[in-house]
């Protein structure tokens, strides 16, 4: 716990405690390692509330570190391509869509061309 900062570790253990109470609400067993199956399940269920991407990161990161602390036969199941295409998908589904501002016209340019180009120009820098 030493290697997080304390703000961080508060935060990944209320996660934890919410991935917990998911598991005791739909009765799954909550043996650490959990299996692949449940962790996409949860993280499945957490993109389809809403959630923003940064939650599901977050949940994401919180679990992976958890598993951290638990010797593992395999690799973490978090390191696994469908959770962590999940938490992508995840992030890019609730992302805003990109608003482009307008483009600059050669009628705008011209309208400050008239406003600004007088004789008298430099009095303005």
């Amino acid at each position: 716990m030493g290697s997080r900062a304390r703000s961080t570790a508060k935060c990944y253990l209320r996660e934890i405690r919410k991935s917990f109470r998911w598991c005791q609400i739909r009765k799954v067993p909550t043996v650490i390692p959990f299996c692949t199956s449940i962790l996409t399940m949860y993280l499945f269920e957490l993109s389809t509330d809403r959630r923003s991407g940064n939650t599901i990161s977050r949940c994401h990161a919180a679990l992976k570190w958890l598993h951290c602390f638990c010797p593992l036969a395999t690799m973490n199941p978090l390191d696994n391509g469908i959770c962590r295409n999940l938490v992508e998908s995840a992030r890019r589904a609730k992302k805003a869509p990109v608003k482009k501002k307008e483009h600059l016209s050669s009628a705008i340019i011209r309208e400050t061309i008239d406003m600004y180009g007088s004789t008298d120009a430099n009095d303005y820098v």
